[in-house]
């Protein structure tokens, strides 16, 4: 199959730009196990560009239950190339390799391999792993993944050091249509338009911006020149807005009989939208956090990301702009007649060229200025041109390194321990609310505990030291891991979490759940878990849509999951 047709649906979603960046990738999977390789399987069909499997593991007869990207007749050979093979059977436009080596063996001796990488996802990893590639990601400003599944439980961590977002696409996008405060060819084309000019058979066509654009004109010359501002006044304004059919109506001697009378679903829709009348063109809350970020006002050098490079010439542009970005063009669809319609559009693209050019001439000079060699040819028109039409869905974004997110010091591991504490010791509280954080957060420290856990004794809980050849668990051992368990979540939640009484506050059944699993993986969890972390995955590679911030938590027993930040 052809590349572009294969791709062609999901280029639909986040067009040849995001394509093209997530083709750019290379992305290395520490332990390919079977949550690893549905991770891994979400980047492949869509295309990543390079992936690198780093297993020191070979097949096991646990994993043939677990993992669809092994058989038994692998059995015994390296984990690492049998998953890399079969998943590279997925895309023939993807390439694939594996390293059959212990990760830590590998990071210890040859740290600078991992450096080629732009994401490492690691699947199950030992906790002394995790923050070995956690300092080395935070380092080396490498995107990295955590996952990590137990039974039903699962967990997604995230980090980046500094991750930039142009194209955050919200659900409720942000519509600048300068409304209150119109350039002057949008004003033009708002007065060809005026309810009281066009034939009373156009009445119901004019588009809703131009409507209040006229109206809210005759507002202010009725009010000392202010737009409606308390909740009595923009009562009125709309009320004035919905009248103004009736009124030429009336005025009106001759109508056609075709016409039906008032009121016209525009003028519906104009009331609907009177609150854009109301208030100025303002710059969203986190553009304006970014723009107001050190990295907007410091001299950059040659060497400065083409993100800084913009977001200076952007803040400089809403500088000499009376603090409003360019306009992006985009007219969402209303009731107009096709005529009127396309005209708006045309007044809106108009303006957003010019702005682009202008947006550009300010890049250009900065990037003169910082000793750029062929600036035109550092950032291309197009790339400069997107981000003026997106410059309303910036983000910046910084997570807290591995090492620092549970520092009793940090307000927001407090808060995580305020949070649990609301849960309650009593179990069937969950029941009652199954979808409440405070039940599902305390996943977050009972992974911790398991980790605490692991360190001391160097297998999982409930697990067998021989994870490839597990024993059955015996009830004095479900018994006696279940409680030093429970231990390690109180020493956890008192220290790191700040709470002040975790064995009256966390109920009983959790750390049971976690030791009856055995650190175990159910492929039901791991494919849902891997359709997440891939999802996530694709938003650090691409730099498109707003990533998790900074884990996700996920409980099987009662399908529920929830986001807690570090």
């Amino acid at each position: 199959m052809d590349k572009s047709a294969r791709y062609d649906r999901q280029e639909r979603i986040w067009g040849k730009s995001g394509q093209a960046a997530l083709e750019q990738a290379r992305v290395c999977l520490v332990n390919a196990t079977g949550l690893g390789a549905e991770i891994l399987k979400n980047l492949v069909l869509p295309g990543i560009g390079t992936f690198h499997i780093v297993d020191g593991a070979t097949v096991s007869p646990v994993d043939t239950g677990n993992n669809f990207f092994v058989t038994r007749a692998e059995i015994g050979q390296p984990r690492a190339t049998v998953v890399a093979n079969h998943l590279a059977r997925h895309n023939p436009f993807v390439k694939g390799g594996s390293t059959a080596q212990d990760p830590q063996a590998l990071m210890t001796a040859q740290p600078e391999f991992f450096a080629q990488f732009s994401l490492i996802i690691l699947s199950q990893c030992t906790p002394a792993l995790v923050q070995q590639f956690g300092g080395y990601c935070e380092q080396h400003r490498i995107d990295l993944i955590v996952a990590r599944s137990a039974g039903e439980f699962g967990l997604i961590r995230l980090y980046a050091p500094e991750h930039t977002i142009v194209e955050s696409k919200p659900e409720v996008p942000h519509l600048d249509l300068r409304i209150a405060d119109p350039f002057a060819e949008l004003r033009e084309y708002a007065a060809s338009l005026a309810p009281e000019r066009v034939p009373i058979g156009d009445l119901g066509h004019i588009p809703y911006v131009c409507l209040l654009i006229q109206l809210a004109d005759q507002w202010k010359a009725a009010h000392g020149g202010a737009a409606p501002r308390t909740a009595q006044e923009k009562k009125d304004f709309k009320k004035m807005v919905f009248e103004n059919q009736n009124r030429i109506w009336e005025a009106t001697p001759e109508k056609p009989a075709y016409i039906n009378f008032p009121p016209f679903e525009n003028y519906d829709q104009a009331v609907k939208e009177a609150h854009r009348a109301c208030a100025p063109t303002a710059i969203p809350g986190p553009v304006a956090e970014v723009l107001a970020s050190p990295a907007a006002r410091e001299p950059l050098g040659a060497g400065a990301t083409n993100f800084w490079f913009m977001v200076q010439a952007l803040r400089l542009f809403t500088e000499a702009n009376e603090g409003r970005l360019p306009v992006s063009g985009r007219v969402p669809d209303m009731i107009a007649s096709s005529a009127n319609y396309v005209g708006l559009q045309r007044v809106y693209m108009e303006k957003a060229q010019r702005d682009a050019a202008r947006f550009r001439e300010i890049l250009i000079r900065l990037l003169t200025g910082a000793g750029v060699e062929q600036p035109e040819s550092r950032i291309s028109p197009e790339e400069s041109e997107a981000f003026a039409r997106d410059a309303a869905f910036i983000r910046v974004m910084r997570y807290t390194p591995l090492g620092r997110e549970v520092d009793p010091a940090n307000p927001k591991a407090r808060a995580l321990g305020e949070l649990i504490g609301q849960a309650g010791p009593d179990p069937k509280a969950y029941f009652s609310d199954p979808c409440a954080p405070q039940h599902n957060a305390l996943l977050y420290a009972l992974f911790g505990a398991a980790d605490s856990f692991y360190s001391q004794h160097g297998r999982w809980p409930g697990a067998s030291l021989d994870a490839a050849r597990p024993a059955p668990l015996s009830a004095a051992q479900f018994e006696a891991d279940s409680a030093e368990l429970r231990v390690h979540l109180n020493r956890l939640c008192r220290e790191r979490l700040g709470m002040a009484d975790p064995e009256a506050a966390i109920a009983r059944g959790y750390c049971e759940e976690m030791v009856r699993t055995g650190a175990g993986e159910l492929h039901a969890v791991a494919a849902l878990l891997g359709g997440v972390a891939g999802q996530e995955a694709f938003k650090l590679v691409a730099r498109q849509f707003t990533p998790l911030e900074n884990t996700f938590l996920y409980n099987g027993l009662f399908a529920t999951s929830c986001r807690v930040e570090l």
